[in-house]
């Protein structure tokens, strides 16, 4: 059966106008009506009532249903089809080892992203550099999925950075031993962690760094050291004096959500956990661009 007959069929039932229809499908009136009866001949049942008024059959009401369905699939299948033929593009992006502090909303956004761009193929990668230059200068990295805030040092190496606005803001907090003075506040504020020491692990260095800009940014003085346990473990190796800022989200997963410890807001506006894409402007690939231009497009 004819695709197009099935398109003039439900514009003619959407009208119940053969006149109308035809014009609106720019097609002639006899036309129009010679198509719907090729199909009537063809399913063996009446689908229009001629008598006045002109109305559907019972078995043209299901054959509208139906039609409809299968242009809608038809439909969807050219643009499948289309998108299959595409040159494949690539786009692959790095994330630091704890990803899970802005994991879901990167998620959110390059899934929107590739269910729109069929012909990219996307891969993704743990870090293994210090910095989002160092990172972007390793082979085959188009990006750099950055948590908290973008570094002075990689912005002076000419990285640039693109936001990933979330649907729902994370809001960001402090993982403490519950023995340290800050720990009987019910909220916080960034000045209350002035003069604080922040612990660093070896495999985490692009979240501690960004941890780090952002202390720097309040204009906050602080300590740091360096954790040698990697993955969850570095959770239970620091200090009862020292302090890990984290966003609410990965504050309540059960590996950290541990007797002894507890995790106190930061009460502020501006404590929103943020994540960005960082790249280099010179270096941006065809489906590097096409994702800059879809989290552009989201910020209207």
């Amino acid at each position: 059966m004819d695709i197009e007959y099935l398109r003039e069929f439900v514009t003619f039932s959407r009208l119940m106008n053969f006149s109308r229809a035809a014009k609106q499908l720019h097609i002639s009136q006899p036309t129009l009506s010679n198509h719907i009866a090729a199909i009537e001949a063809e399913v063996g049942s009446v689908l229009v009532g001629r008598s006045t008024p002109l109305r559907l059959t019972q078995s043209g009401r299901v054959f509208l249903e139906g039609a409809s369905s299968v242009i809608e699939a038809y439909n969807r299948t050219l643009e499948l089809t289309r998108s299959a033929a595409e040159i494949e593009l690539s786009l692959t992006i790095t994330s630091s080892s704890d990803s899970n502090c802005s994991g879901c909303t990167f998620a959110q956004s390059i899934n929107s992203f590739l269910a729109g761009h069929r012909g990219v193929f996307f891969s993704q990668m743990n870090s293994v550099a210090g910095t989002a230059y160092e990172e972007l200068m390793r082979e085959g990295v188009d990006a750099v999925m950055v948590c908290v805030c973008p570094q002075d040092v990689d912005r002076e190496q000419g990285v640039a950075f693109r936001e990933i606005r979330p649907t729902f803001p994370n809001r960001l907090g402090v993982w403490m031993d519950c023995g340290h003075p800050l720990a009987d506040r019910e909220h916080l504020t960034w000045a209350d962690l002035n003069g604080e020491k922040f612990p660093m692990g070896i495999d985490v260095e692009l979240w501690a760094c960004g941890v780090i800009q952002l202390l720097k940014d309040h204009g906050l003085s602080f300590d740091t050291s360096i954790v040698s346990q990697p993955g969850v473990s570095f959770f239970s190796a620091y200090g009862p004096d020292e302090l890990i800022i984290m966003d609410e989200t990965l504050a309540s997963l059960p590996f950290i959500n541990a007797p002894g410890h507890c995790f106190r807001l930061l009460d502020e506006p501006d404590a929103v956990a943020g994540t960005y894409i960082a790249y280099l402007p010179e270096r941006v690939s065809p489906a590097l661009q096409l994702y800059l231009d879809f989290l552009e497009a989201l910020q209207f």
